[in-house]
């Protein structure tokens, strides 16, 4: 781990919830593996995004995190337990993050590498309302 993975695990002391590895359904969909807790820091904001196809979206958060999270993945702001809980208590299908309040969809993630570090890296991802 390099000194700039070291700052930011300094600032990632809160939980979110990753639903990761989006592949196509054929039916228009999208299936995912299990949701994850991962260490991350939310910054719930609002501003215009460009994403790699050039289309302009209104982001709700920007989250820092500590690991890579492939585009179309989904990020909720609960912790693994709690979502457990309200998903129990609401039916909602937790491995479905398409049915689950307040998940976003992953519309950008940068991996920027420090200057004179190429195995270093600051990780963003950039979340847009799933709609």
């Amino acid at each position: 781990m390099g000194i700039i993975e070291q700052v930011v695990k300094l600032f990632t002391k809160q939980k979110c919830v990753l639903w990761s590895n989006p592949v196509s359904d054929g039916k228009g969909g999208y299936t995912f593996d299990n949701p994850v807790e991962i260490n991350c820091r939310w910054e719930e904001k609002q501003e215009l995004k460009q994403d790699y196809d050039g289309n302009f979206y209104s982001s709700q958060a920007e989250v820092l995190v500590e690991v890579d999270i492939p585009r179309r993945s989904y990020l909720a702001n609960y912790t693994l337990v709690a979502l457990q809980a309200l998903a129990t208590t609401n039916k909602w299908n937790i491995n479905n993050p398409r049915e689950i309040p307040n998940a976003f969809i992953v519309i950008q993630f940068e991996k920027i590498p420090m200057v004179f570090a190429d195995d270093d890296f600051v990780r963003t991802a950039f979340l847009f309302d799933q709609g």
